[in-house]
């Protein structure tokens, strides 16, 4: 469902209701915009909480499972969590 939330010094105050394709369009605190969630405010914010909770369960689920291993499997688990979730994780923070 399309929906709307604002940003500004008056992100409180109410607005006329505004319509798509003869549907209200509903006011939300939070949105998700490319993976990112944007909240309302009185300046621009992103919530990362989700992302850094997904990064940090992938470490923990990799190096859990690599606690036994010799170093060399250690050294491809840290290779692979720079390489595949690090961007993940800082393509949160350039958008």
């Amino acid at each position: 469902m399309p929906s709307k939330f604002r940003i500004g010094p008056h992100y409180k105050h109410t607005c006329a209701p505004l319509t798509l394709s003869g549907s209200k369009l509903a006011y939300v605190e939070q949105t998700k915009y490319l993976g990112v969630v944007l909240k309302s405010g009185r300046s621009f914010k992103c919530v990362l909480d989700h992302v850094q909770a997904k990064f940090c369960c992938s470490v923990n689920a990799i190096l859990y499972r690599a606690k036994n291993a010799g170093s060399d499997l250690v050294c491809v688990c840290v290779h692979l969590l720079k390489s595949v979730y690090l961007p993940a994780l800082l393509y949160t923070v350039e958008v």
